[in-house]
């Protein structure tokens, strides 16, 4: 097998591979890119590198993408990147061979770009992965060591409980105009102070840092204002059908369960079915969340909720210990557990952000980047 750096002639032959490879999990899951396959790293940064494993044959055994992006990590400016979409065949060939590529890329890559910290997601039931990546049977092979950075929920917002507590009548709650744009930056700038890792595109020019995310206008966002005429809480409602489509492949006896019960209460319209059969997730995602304090958040989720598609459900990420944006007991909601984690070769030093910090504010993370 050869290792490749993948372009866009690799595209119809990326798009299959991930079609074809199920992700594993509670529902099996399998990923449809539209069109153009490395739209999905658009969104997030125009930095990105995407390898591959090729047969004799030409067929591709294995993919894993990094992206790269300037942020602020603990007060310093600093590049970091983010390992997604790893997928590996069943071939035990391409397993043996990937794991001897793996750690050089990395490296390779960072250190191109002066980078020094690499991030990555894993989910809790991702047992495979959890195996072969954090808890490697031999120390003596050459991988990379994942540590914990924080562990955080995708949290899936399906419905309402009857006579749940009324949100906020203090605070308008409405989406925004290209008016409102120096208002929605101030304050992303100002929530953004104390976190450990930021993203200050968002807060400068938001405009510019949302234009490759196709589907998303400033009239996405929903903005929460206090009698002061003062900016409290934001998120932005966004559907990514128009670059992927999931479909649920296989599901296991407790998701059918769950499904079942939203199928009854769908019936009484108090909540939205997780799926539909032979289509794919319908989700509105909600990305760049900001809140004060959890009443807001409950007002800005009630308002979310009740202006989104009526198939579609919700899907936010919440960090351990964030108090602000823990599920509301008055939603139906489901969770998936993951952890993020700082990829580090054996040499390097273990920085001291990655020391416990769990009533910290969370960091600059959103659901794009699952």
């Amino acid at each position: 097998m050869k290792l490749v750096k993948a372009d866009k002639s690799y595209n119809k032959e990326l798009i299959q591979f991930y079609q074809e490879t199920v992700l594993p999990g509670l529902v099996g899951l399998s990923f449809h890119r539209k069109d153009n396959f490395f739209n999905q790293y658009k969104l997030l940064s125009s930095d990105y590198v995407t390898y591959l494993l090729i047969d004799e044959k030409g067929e591709v055994h294995t993919t894993a993408t990094i992206i790269f992006q300037k942020c602020i990590l603990d007060g310093q400016e600093e590049t970091i990147g983010y390992a997604t979409d790893l997928r590996v065949s069943r071939s035990r060939r391409a397993i043996r061979e990937w794991a001897t590529h793996f750690l050089p890329i990395l490296i390779k890559e960072r250190d191109e770009r002066n980078c020094k910290y690499i991030f990555s997601s894993i989910g809790d039931k991702r047992n495979q992965a959890q195996n072969a990546l954090i808890r490697p049977r031999s120390i003596k092979r050459n991988l990379p060591r994942y540590h914990l950075f924080r562990k955080y929920r995708l949290i899936n917002v399906h419905g309402k409980y009857p006579f749940s507590a009324k949100p906020l009548n203090t605070l308008e709650v409405r989406y925004a105009t290209n008016y409102d744009l120096k208002k929605i930056e101030a304050y992303i700038r100002k929530k953004q102070q104390n976190r450990l890792i930021v993203f200050p595109h968002f807060g400068k020019d938001l405009m510019t840092a949302i234009k490759n995310w196709n589907g998303l206008k400033i009239e996405n966002f929903l903005m929460a204002i206090d009698d002061n005429s003062e900016i409290v809480g934001l998120v932005a409602l966004w559907n990514k059908s128009k670059i992927q489509d999931v479909y649920p492949m296989t599901t296991s006896k407790r998701v059918k369960s769950f499904q079942g019960t939203l199928r009854f209460l769908s019936w009484l319209g108090l909540a939205k079915k997780l799926f539909y059969k032979n289509k794919p997730f319908n989700i509105t995602l909600m990305s760049h969340l900001y809140v004060d304090n959890p009443d807001i958040f409950y007002t800005l989720l009630h308002k979310a909720y009740k202006t989104s598609a009526k198939k579609s459900f919700l899907s936010y990420v919440h960090f351990e210990g964030d108090l602000n944006t823990i599920p509301p007991r008055s939603f139906i909601t489901s969770k998936l557990s993951y952890g993020l984690y700082c990829i580090l070769a054996k040499e390097d030093p273990i920085p001291d952000f990655l020391k416990p910090r769990t009533l910290k504010e969370p960091p600059d993370f959103d659901p794009s980047f699952i």
